[in-house]
């Protein structure tokens, strides 16, 4: 072995303790201004909690929990534009971040950016194929997306996994109905509503379903029960102006 070879692993052999040592302080560090860092956040001290996250992003770079917590910190301040690059940057490191996914998913889908959304639901779905809320908002996606066919068979996954019934049946109205199965489409509407009573939406679409079909009187039984759930909010609006439309008194 020549001189300097031997020289360079002696010197390796020496500083490995003490490298080893400076990794585990900078995890200890990170992890201590990570625990900070959430408490301030549940405090609502968003600004504070900011900068210990960031502290531990500084320490471990390519830690992907930091950017994640700190694009939580913006959105919670309503920074949408911060908050997704944060995300990103947290799926950068780790793509299979399922918090990361989960709030990019949530942010890209409350701001109709329907490719987005799809991308991180897709992703989701790959991880965990048997959550029933990730196949509904999946199927929602596709919906938006007019990918009727993808969204059909999601939102049957949703119900054959049995979570989120009412919302997964109304999904899969909608998609019955764009895809021109009217029958099979107020079946679903009317799942929907045996499994949760409350969702207004489904007695909306179930009476504009039965107006397209020249059932007046059953469109004017949906909207009247829909205004039984709730008179208040956009689908109760759309219920008394369909009752209007109809000439029938409320």
């Amino acid at each position: 072995m020549k001189r300097s070879t031997m020289v360079l692993v002696l010197v390796v052999a020496f500083l490995s303790p003490f490298l080893v040592g400076f990794d585990l302080f900078k995890t200890i560090t990170a992890e201590e201004a990570m625990k900070e860092g959430k408490e301030l956040f549940e405090a609502g001290d968003y600004g504070s909690a900011e900068a210990k996250f960031k502290e531990a992003a500084l320490e471990l770079p390519k830690l992907a929990d930091p950017f994640y917590w700190i694009g939580r910190t913006f959105e919670a301040r309503g920074d949408t534009d911060k908050a997704a690059k944060y995300y990103d940057a947290a799926l950068e490191r780790d793509p299979s971040h399922f918090d990361a996914l989960n709030a990019a998913a949530s942010l890209a889908t409350a701001e109709a950016r329907w490719s987005e959304a799809h991308g991180y639901l897709r992703r989701m779905a790959d991880l965990n194929p048997t959550d029933p809320v990730i196949q509904t908002n999946l199927g929602y996606v596709q919906l938006a997306l007019k990918d009727y066919v993808s969204a059909e068979t999601c939102f049957r996954e949703a119900v054959r996994l049995g979570g989120e019934l009412g919302r997964a049946y109304d999904g899969l109205g909608l998609a019955l109905d764009a895809r021109g199965n009217g029958g099979e489409a107020e079946e679903a509407f009317k799942s929907a509503i045996e499994s949760d009573a409350t969702r207004i939406e489904a007695y909306i679409h179930l009476g504009l379903l039965y107006e397209k079909r020249g059932m007046t009187e059953e469109a004017a039984g949906a909207y009247t029960q829909a205004l039984r759930v709730k008179t208040v909010g956009p689908f109760a609006e759309i219920a008394k102006n369909r009752l209007d439309e109809l000439g029938v008194i409320y």
